[in-house]
């Protein structure tokens, strides 16, 4: 049989230890806790299904709720948030994604996964792809790239650029009016138009926890992330000559530096900018890799010998054939859209 835990039913959850103690978990306390906050969804809606056998949960699948506007009308899409099946699960995946479906009336999204991936949803035949991303990893490969004479200078460089363009950051946890008028103004054409409690929901209450001290850390029973060893979500505002020009959302964790969300009011304009600063964080934070799935950004930084390694790699967005998407293939996707942001 397959169980179901309602958002109204997550407090009882989270005091629940026997839940806590078994062999496998279907979600972590951090993420649980984090979609009983989602400002988006309702009382009375599904944000996780699991099956078990013999006692044990093999199967699951988490759902964040987003509110989404469609030909005029406003509809609350579900979207797979984590979806697992261990080899003893013999299909049941399917079936905890036909009930899904079923609940949410075929409303529902799967962003940003890879291409393997793609197999088993077109195995179920209910769903149609909207985009195919392009990425871009940068790769900083050697801890002695870091200790260089060379990027102390160039770190000092860029800093000096910068300083020179009357660029500033202000560092943000808390989006506000102003803010989120200019997030607005510059998301006309976004798939996802996000509301200001979603950044602010986002911004306070992430589920990876970083954990510097891992030798003693309890063993993690849940499939997916729930603790890293270094961990940062950075909100910044980009000023020039005081002015807000941009708006940037980034992670830093185990030396990656991913690139969520990018907020521009010239993006062509500013992307020279934004290729400095996260510059400026890599030699910083001493990151090893930086993650970009924005064209207009990779454009620039493929440009930059700072940029020279790098990989690419596909990653696709669907949701239920019931939509007509024809109007939806030319419209922007971030990487960091509904809750993928934590991935």
């Amino acid at each position: 049989m397959i169980e179901k835990i309602l958002k109204k039913q997550i407090p009882n959850l989270l005091n629940n230890a026997d839940f806590w103690q078994q062999e496998k978990l279907p979600i972590s306390k951090s993420r649980l806790w984090a979609l009983y906050h989602n400002p988006e969804s309702d009382d009375d809606d599904v944000v996780l299904y699991y099956f078990k056998k013999n006692g044990i949960i093999e199967s699951y699948l988490c759902i964040y709720h987003f509110w989404w506007n469609y030909q005029e009308k406003s509809i609350k899409l579900g979207a797979a948030s984590a979806w697992y099946s261990s080899d003893q699960a013999k299909g049941m995946g399917f079936f905890i994604m036909r009930e899904a479906l079923q609940d949410l009336d075929g409303n529902f999204i799967s962003h940003m996964f890879n291409y393997h991936v793609k197999e088993l949803y077109d195995a179920s035949r209910e769903f149609q792809t909207i985009q195919e991303m392009t990425g871009f990893t940068y790769t900083f490969q050697h801890d002695g790239f870091f200790k260089t004479k060379n990027n102390k200078k160039l770190e000092s460089e860029i800093q000096q650029k910068l300083v020179s363009d009357q660029i500033e950051i202000e560092y943000v946890n808390y989006v506000d009016d102003e803010l989120y008028t200019f997030i607005q103004k510059n998301s006309a054409n976004h798939f996802y138009p996000k509301s200001k409690d979603y950044f602010n929901w986002l911004l306070n209450y992430r589920w990876v926890l970083e954990s510097p001290v891992q030798e003693i850390e309890v063993k993690n029973k849940y499939f997916f992330s729930t603790t890293v060893s270094n961990y940062g979500l950075y909100a910044i505002k980009i000023l020039k000559k005081g002015t807000l020009d941009g708006f940037l959302i980034f992670s830093v964790f185990e030396s990656k530096l991913k690139i969520y969300l990018y907020y521009a009011q010239d993006e062509i304009k500013l992307t020279s900018i934004v290729k400095k600063l996260v510059s400026l964080f890599v030699l910083r934070l001493k990151c090893k890799e930086v993650h970009c799935y924005d064209n207009i950004l990779n454009h620039t930084f493929v440009q930059d010998r700072f940029y020279k390694n790098y990989t690419q790699s596909k990653k696709l967005s669907i949701m239920h054939k019931k939509f007509e998407i024809e109007n939806l293939k030319n419209c922007h996707l971030n990487y960091g859209d509904g809750d993928c942001i934590f991935t």
